[in-house]
C-alpha cells in the first residue's frame, strides 16, 4: 500500500493526517512542537510491515493548524477518536511520544473501546516520575533531556514550511531522521 495523505475536518480542527502499511492499525502521536516527521520517520519503516501505521499532526502541530480551543490531552484525544471514525477504523493500537503519550493515555482511559493497546513512551504518570529539570524552568538550559537548539530550530523550519491547507497531498514519510530527546 502507498502512502496517502490528508486532512479531516474533526471537531472543528483541519487535522493533518498520513497513512501507509497494510495491517493492523496503528496510531503515532507524536511529541509537543514536532511533527510526524520529527518523532518518527526513523521508526516508521520497521512499522508498516506489520501495521497499517496511522501517523497524526496535532492542533498547532506540523500541518495542522491551531485554533481556538485549549490543547488539552481530553480535546485531542477527541480529534484522534474523529479522525479514527473519519478513517473507518473502529480501535487501534496507539504508541504516543511525550505530549502523544499523554494522548495516548488519555484515549486508553476515556476510550477504551477504540484502543487495542498503549505504548506511552516518556510521560510521567505522577509528578515525582518526572525529572526534576523538566519540572523547574530555571533548569531547563543546561538539562540533557530538554530539545537542543537544533532541534528547536528543525521544529521551526517543519512548521513554517508545511502547507496547512487541504490541497497538499504529498506524503512526508520518511524526509528526516530524529532521535527523540531521553
Amino acid at each position: 500500500m502507498d502512502a496517502t495523505s490528508g486532512y479531516a475536518d474533526v471537531n472543528g480542527l483541519h487535522m493533518y493526517y498520513e497513512v501507509q502499511g497494510e495491517g493492523s492499525p496503528l496510531v503515532l502521536l507524536h511529541g509537543g512542537v514536532q511533527s510526524i516527521d520529527l518523532s518518527f520517520a526513523g521508526l516508521i519503516p520497521q512499522l508498516v510491515g506489520r501495521h497499517r501505521v496511522i501517523g497524526v499532526e496535532l492542533q498547532g502541530h506540523g500541518r495542522t493548524a491551531d485554533i481556538d480551543r485549549k490543547s488539552t490531552s481530553t480535546a485531542l484525544a477527541g480529534d484522534v477518536v474523529a479522525l479514527l471514525d473519519h478513517l473507518g477504523v473502529d480501535r487501534a493500537h496507539v504508541l504516543g511520544f511525550s505530549l502523544g503519550a499523554a494522548v495516548a493515555l488519555e484515549l486508553a482511559v476515556s476510550h477504551p473501546d477504540r484502543v487495542r493497546s498503549v505504548v506511552p513512551i516518556s510521560e510521567p504518570v505522577r509528578p515525582d516520575g518526572m525529572h526534576e529539570e523538566l519540572r523547574d524552568t530555571a533548569l531547563h538550559a543546561t538539562s540533557t533531556r530538554m530539545p537542543t537548539a537544533r532541534d528547536f530550530a528543525d521544529m521551526q523550519e517543519t512548521y513554517a514550511g508545511s502547507p496547512r491547507t487541504p490541497s497538499t497531498s504529498r506524503s512526508s514519510w520518511p524526509r528526516r531522521r530524529r532521535t527523540p530527546p531521553s
